[in-house]
C-alpha cells in the first residue's frame, strides 16, 4: 500500500545527497522545489526537438482558456537527440535550444491560459528567468524575477525570491573580468539583502546560508540526472516539461549563480551577524501536559498511519490486540498475522508483521552512518554549525557523479525508516492516556525507480485502504495522523519512470484514472468512519492544495482536519502548502522528536505540524471520550488564535482544553 507518500520535497535534479523528510529544500536562490515534479502538465505535446531546428508554432487565442485545476494545465515534451539528458551537460547549444523552447512554452502558456493559481504562475516565470540567465538575457531575467516576487504570497519569499539570480544578472550585464563580475555580484546582492527586515526574512536567510555551505555541485547534479532522467529519456527519446524545467534550473544555478557562491556566503554571513535575533517561541506556553494521577483520563487509541514505528520506544503506551499472539498465525481470523500493535504492508504490498521497516535487511551495519548523515543534513539546512553538519557538508562536497544514486537511495531509505517514529513521538507527547496503533504502509517510495502506479495497482491499494480503515474502526481508534499525500503529477512520474504510456497525454489519462480510484476509495473509507478524526498534513510544496488536488488534505469531510505549518513564533513556514481546506496551523519548524533506537532529531515540515494537532485531539478525547470528531475540531478551531497577519489560525492547546472544561 504505497499511498503513504510522505510530504517531502527536494528536486530530483537539485536535491542534495539525502532528500529531507517532511521538509522543504530550496535552491540557494531561495526558491522551493518539489522532490517529484507535482505540477505535471500533460495535455498537449510541443513540436520542439532539441538538437534539431524546428519552427515554433503556437498562437495565443484572443480569449484565454480558464484553468481551474492543475490537471488542466498543458505539459510539453521535448525530443532530445541523442536521447540523453546527461548529454546536455557537455552540449551548450543543445541546452540553450531546450531552454529557449521551454521559455517559449512558458510564455505561450501565460498568453493562452487564465491561471489564478499563483504557485503555477511563479513556476512559469521561474522557467522564463532560468532560460533568460542561460541565454545571457539579463534584462528579461530580472523582469521575470520581479514577477516571481510579486506573485509570492509569503512575506519572506516576497522579499527574497530570486535575489541571487538578480545579482548574477547584474554581473552578467556588467561585462568585465571574472573578478570584476564577482565584485558587481557581491555589491548588488548585499544592497538588496541589507535592505530587508530581519524579522521577516531571518529564518530564510539562515537556511539560505546553510544550503550554500553544502552546495549542489555539478557532479551531484550530473549523478541525479543520470539516475532519474536518463532512463526515462532513453525509453521515449523525450524529456517532459517538468523534468526539463528542473534540469534547466539546476544547470542555470551551477553555471550562472554557483560561481558567486563565495561572495553570496560572505554577504549572508555579514547580514546574519549584524541582524540575528532569536525568535520568541510561542509553543511552550501553549502546551498541555496531562497527568494521569491528577486528571480523570480515558485511554484513547491514536493511529499513526505512516511507514512504521519503533514500538520499543513506547513501552506501556501501545494499543494491544488481546486476541492476537506473536506466533506467526492469524489468531483472531482478521486476515493479518501477528497484528499485536497494528497492521502493515511491506514494499511488495504484502501484509507485514513488523511494525518498522527491517533496516538491517536492506543496509546492514549502516544505520548509525545514515542517521548521522541525516542529522547533519537537517542541521546544515537549519544553519547549525555542528560536527554532524560539517561532516555532511564535507561529504556533499566530495561526492562524485557515480556515487549519487546509491547515496540518495540510502538517504531516502533512512528518511522513510525514521519518519513514522518521529511523527509518533510528537503525537504521543505528554499524554499518558494515549495508546499507539501502528499502521505501516508500503515503503517502496524511497527507490530511485518506485513501482508504477497503474489503475491495477491503485485498485489493489483501494482494497488495502478499506482494510486499514475497517481495522481502525474495529479497534475503536479515535484519531489518525496522516503525514503523507499524493496527486496526479506524482503518479504520472511513476508511470514515466517505468516506461508506461507512449505519450504524455496517455500517461495523464492513466494517472487520472489511478488518482480517481485511490481518491474515491480513501474518501469513501473516511466517510464511513465518522467516529474517527483524520488529520493530514497540507504538504510542503508552497502551493494551493485545492488547485493541486493534494490528497488526503483536500478531502472535504467533517471528520478530516488538514494542517499547515508555521515556525516557533507562529510565522508561516516558507514551505507549507495552503488552501481553503487547511483550517489550522501548528509548529512544523525544527521540531524535536525521536527516531528509531531512541536518538533525537529535529525535523521541519507539515509532517511535523500534523501530529501536533493529532496530539491535541488525542488529549481532548482522553479528557472527554464522548466527544465526536466534529466537536473536537470545533474545540481546536475555536481555541486557536489568529496569526499576526490575521491569515491563519494557530492551534492553542491550553485554550482548547479550557474551552472543553468550561463546557463540560
Amino acid at each position: 500500500m504505497n499511498i503513504a507518500r510522505h510530504i517531502r520535497t527536494g528536486s530530483a535534479a537539485l536535491m542534495a545527497l539525502f532528500a529531507a523528510t517532511g521538509t522543504v529544500v530550496a535552491t540557494p536562490d531561495g526558491n522551493p522545489v518539489a522532490d517529484v515534479p507535482s505540477k505535471a502538465r500533460v495535455v498537449e505535446a510541443s513540436d520542439h526537438v532539441v538538437g534539431l531546428t524546428l519552427p515554433y508554432a503556437n498562437s495565443a487565442p484572443a480569449k484565454k482558456i480558464v484553468i481551474h485545476s492543475q490537471s488542466e494545465l498543458p505539459t510539453f515534451s521535448y525530443k532530445l537527440i541523442p536521447p540523453s539528458a546527461t548529454a546536455l551537460f557537455d552540449n551548450n547549444a543543445a541546452l540553450l535550444a531546450l531552454a529557449k523552447a521551454q521559455r517559449k512554452d512558458a510564455e505561450a502558456t501565460l498568453a493562452k491560459y487564465e491561471i489564478s493559481d499563483k504557485a503555477t504562475l511563479r513556476d512559469l516565470y521561474e522557467a522564463i528567468r532560468d532560460a533568460a540567465l542561460l541565454e545571457g538575457d539579463a534584462k528579461s531575467a530580472i523582469s521575470a524575477s520581479a514577477k516571481m516576487r510579486d506573485l509570492s504570497e509569503k512575506p519572506a519569499q516576497k522579499l527574497t525570491s530570486g535575489l541571487m539570480g538578480d545579482a548574477a544578472a547584474a554581473a552578467l550585464s556588467s561585462g568585465g573580468t571574472a573578478q570584476q563580475r564577482e565584485a558587481v555580484f557581491q555589491q548588488a546582492f548585499a544592497a538588496s539583502l541589507n535592505a530587508l527586515p530581519w524579522a521577516l526574512v531571518g529564518d530564510a536567510v539562515i537556511a539560505w546560508k546553510g544550503q550554500l555551505d553544502a552546495p549542489v555541485t555539478e557532479a551531484m547534479l550530473r549523478g541525479n540526472v543520470e539516475t532519474h532522467l536518463d532512463p526515462m529519456v532513453k525509453q521515449s527519446g523525450e524529456i517532459n516539461g517538468d523534468a526539463a524545467r528542473e534540469l534547466i534550473n539546476g544547470l542555470m544555478y551551477v553555471r550562472q549563480i554557483d560561481p558567486y557562491s563565495a561572495q553570496a556566503a560572505s554577504v549572508l554571513a555579514s547580514y546574519i551577524a549584524a541582524n540575528k535575533q532569536t525568535k520568541t517561541d510561542i509553543w511552550a506556553k501553549r502546551k498541555v501536559v496531562l497527568d494521569a494521577e491528577k486528571q480523570k483520563l480515558t485511554p484513547v487509541i491514536v493511529a499513526v498511519w505512516d511507514e512504521g514505528v519503533d514500538v520499543a520506544l513506547f513501552p506501556g503506551r501501545l494499543f494491544t490486540n488481546a486476541a492476537e499472539k506473536a506466533d506467526g498465525k492469524d489468531d483472531d481470523g482478521n486476515g493479518f498475522v501477528d497484528d499485536i500493535h497494528g497492521i502493515g504492508y511491506d514494499e511488495d504490498d504484502n501484509p507485514a508483521t513488523e511494525s518498522l521497516i527491517p533496516f538491517e535487511a536492506k543496509y546492514p551495519g549502516r544505520e548509525a552512518e545514515l542517521r548521522e548523515l541525516s542529522l547533519g543534513r537537517r542541521e546544515s539546512e537549519a544553519g547549525v554549525d555542528s560536527t554532524a553538519a560539517n561532516a555532511y557538508r564535507n561529504r556533499a562536497a566530495s561526492v562524485t557523479a557515480d556515487e549519487v544514486a546509491a547515496l540518495m537511495e540510502a538517504g531516502k531509505f533512512y528518511d522513510y525508516y525514521a519518519h513514522g517514529t518521529h511523527v509518533a513521538g510528537i503525537a504521543m507527547d505528554s499524554n499518558p492516556a494515549a495508546r499507539l496503533m501502528v499502521i505501516r504502509s508500503n515503503s517502496s517510495g524511497y527507490k530511485i525507480r518506485p513501482p508504477a502506479e497503474t489503475p491495477e495497482m491503485a485498485t489493489r491499494w483501494a482494497s488495502h485502504i478499506k482494510a486499514v480503515v475497517d481495522y481502525m474502526k474495529d479497534h475503536s481508534v479515535r484519531v489518525v495522523n496522516m503525514s503523507w499525500g499524493f496527486n496526479i503529477g506524482e503518479i504520472e512520474i511513476s508511470l514515466e519512470k517505468n516506461g508506461i504510456g507512449k505519450t504524455a497525454t496517455e500517461r495523464r489519462k492513466i494517472a487520472i484514472e489511478s488518482f480517481r480510484i485511490q481518491t474515491e476509495a480513501l474518501t469513501e473509507a473516511l466517510r464511513n468512519a465518522p467516529e474517527i478524526l483524520f488529520i493530514p498534513g497540507a504538504g510542503n510544496s508552497n502551493s494551493d492544495i485545492g488547485f493541486a488536488r493534494f490528497i488526503p488534505a483536500d478531502i472535504d469531510l467533517p471528520n478530516v482536519l488538514a494542517v499547515g505549518a508555521v515556525d516557533q513564533a507562529g510565522d508561516e513556514a516558507s514551505f507549507t502548502s495552503y488552501g481553503a481546506r487547511v483550517r489550522v496551523y501548528a509548529d512544523g519548524f525544527q521540531v524535536d522528536s525521536m527516531v528509531p533506537g531512541g536518538s533525537h532529531m529535529r525535523g521541519s515540515g507539515t509532517s511535523m505540524a500534523a501530529p501536533q494537532v493529532t496530539n491535541l485531539a488525542a488529549k481532548l478525547f482522553a479528557l472527554n471520550p464522548k466527544l465526536a470528531p466534529t466537536e473536537v475540531i470545533k474545540l481546536i478551531v475555536d481555541g486557536a488564535t489568529k496569526s499576526s497577519d490575521g491569515k491563519r489560525l494557530l492551534i492553542n492547546p491550553k485554550a482548547s482544553v479550557a474551552l472543553l472544561e468550561s463546557k463540560h
